[in-house]
């Protein structure tokens, strides 16, 4: 689950050195960890190769959102290390 802590970080030192770059590190990471942590736990917690399936896009669907809202804190707090105020 480390997916989940290091996406934000990493938009975080992408948004401070600069601010595009922030975005699209932004929208970019928190679809692969979304994914990546909805399969792990999908395959996790689903005892049938359909449930784990079912799962594990019910999961993708469940972080997607929570990934890019923690995305887009760390580039807020990026840009103001960097001085830029949104």
């Amino acid at each position: 689950m480390a997916f989940l802590l290091a996406s934000p970080v990493l938009t975080l030192v992408c948004a401070s050195i600069n601010n595009d770059l922030g975005a699209v590190s932004a929208f970019v990471t928190s679809a692969v960890a979304g994914v990546a942590c909805g399969s792990i736990l999908g395959r996790r917690l689903g005892s049938t190769a359909s449930a784990k399936l079912l799962l594990a896009i019910l999961f993708a669907l469940l972080l997607l959102p929570l990934c890019f809202y923690m995305n887009f804190f760390g580039c807020a707090v990026g840009n103001e290390f960097a001085g830029r105020h949104i």
